[in-house]
């Protein structure tokens, strides 16, 4: 099985004369990704996820739009399921909806929102995902949870062109709501603290990795498999991968080998990490690794993954 490569970008990434959002679009469809995804943050540069993917969606042809991931606080799940649908209807089934719980709890502070417990969150979630699987399908809803009530509402032609519900985060919780709901799950290799300023990484190694997925298949039961998304740290493409491996893991507190056996960390020539994606295929049952097009103190752009992506054919 071919495994596809995505990036992640945000609206402030490449903001300089001769860039923008519109040329970075086209650009990675050239390139060959199979996602354009934004993620959603209240942050400078956080972007607006709706508006940046039409936007993208208008200016290519066959590129996917979407998020990875929404922070389902920041919205009503039928708002939601209505912007989507649109963005559907534009970009001909070109839609794909990743969702999460949220993490950030200073942004929630900034923007004055209620930061609850991670278990209210992910609860939350679960609910949202579902109201928001059944609007999308063209079901008329009527839903009455702990956190959100629907009656007989629905979107006209909502099911006319489809849109891929990801599920994206680590924990358990949110990784049992990803197997019994999504269509496609995403696996980020940390789960953050309880206020969001920092992450417990003791699943960035593949046994870790594994163990997530075992999480997520058993909740899916007959559903599995499902395509499974990596949410890849860094890339280095290098000759000399040791050095680079040893910087990694000193930027990251972990000893060297928990990087060399990570699966969201991706170092090495272009022939060793096509291996390495192919044995994650192989082994892991990965579909897509997504790559971030701008990492704060590295070079890594958009361009980064182009020659992976042109080997993986």
């Amino acid at each position: 099985m071919t495994i596809r490569v995505n990036l992640s970008a945000g609206l402030g990434a490449r903001q300089t004369e001769d860039s923008g959002w519109l040329k970075l679009a086209r650009n990675v469809e050239l390139i060959g990704y199979d996602h354009l995804l934004m993620s959603d943050h209240l942050t400078r540069g956080g972007g607006a996820p709706f508006t940046a993917m039409a936007a993208a969606a208008a200016v290519t042809t066959t590129l996917r739009v979407g998020t990875y991931v929404l922070n389902n606080d920041f919205r009503h799940p039928a708002v939601v399921a209505h912007e989507f649908a649109a963005l559907a209807d534009i970009s001909g089934g070109r839609a794909t909806l990743g969702i999460g719980a949220g993490h950030m709890e200073y942004e929630y502070d900034e923007a004055g929102l209620a930061f609850d417990p991670a278990g209210v969150r992910v609860e939350r979630m679960a609910e949202s995902a579902e109201v928001m699987k059944r609007l999308l399908s063209g079901e008329m809803v009527s839903f009455a949870g702990r956190h959100y009530t629907l009656t007989d509402h629905g979107i006209r032609g909502a099911d006319t062109a489809p849109v891929r519900l990801l599920i994206g985060g680590n924990g358990t919780r949110v990784l049992q709501t990803a197997g019994r709901l999504a269509d496609m799950i995403g696996f980020s290799g940390f789960t953050p603290s309880d206020d969001g300023a920092d992450g417990d990484t003791t699943h960035f190694t593949d046994v870790g990795l594994a163990e997530r997925i075992t999480v997520a298949r058993t909740a899916a039961g007959q559903r599995w498999p499902l395509p499974i998304d990596v949410l890849v740290q860094m890339v280095v493409i290098t000759n000399n991968a040791e050095v680079a491996l040893d910087r990694i893991a000193t930027r990251l507190k972990l000893p060297i080998e928990a990087v060399r056996s990570s699966p969201f960390v991706l170092v090495g020539s272009v022939a060793g990490i096509v291996e390495r994606l192919h044995e994650l295929n192989e082994r892991l049952g990965v579909t897509s690794v997504t790559v971030f097009g701008h990492r704060p103190h590295t070079d890594q752009t958009e361009t980064t993954m182009a020659p992976v992506i042109e080997a993986l054919g």
